[in-house]
């Protein structure tokens, strides 16, 4: 049950992200989310990673103060985790690649997000 809740908290927080005026609402979602996510699955579920990477760019488009490096944080799990599950050459984990080396690029470490971009 727990985790079907979770999937609602990170569908809705997935709408809720493309949403300029919702952003605080997908946050708190997809934070719930991972968190349930966390104590119920693997750490290397996909599900847990799918939500780690909405979590991740949803602080990178919510642009607060410290929400480039905790997004940065999530996007580097859900990315080592989707590697470790479906390998280097997928989509999945190309797009948690780009995500890093967006927010590197926030963060003005231009040199490292060459490396992902």
């Amino acid at each position: 049950k727990a985790t079907a809740t979770a999937a609602s908290m990170h569908a809705l927080g997935c709408l809720f992200s493309r949403s300029p005026r919702r952003q605080e609402d997908a946050v708190q979602l997809l934070r719930k989310a991972v968190n349930v996510r966390e104590k119920r699955l693997s750490l290397q579920s996909l599900h847990l990673a799918a939500s780690r990477h909405e979590f991740g760019c949803a602080l990178l488009r919510r642009g607060k103060p410290g929400d480039t490096e905790m997004g940065l944080t999530q996007l580097l799990k859900a990315a080592a985790a989707r590697e470790a599950r479906l390998g280097k050459k997928t989509l999945p984990y190309a797009a948690s690649l780009h995500q890093i080396g967006q927010a590197h690029a926030r963060l003005g470490d231009y040199r490292e997000a060459r490396q992902y971009l």
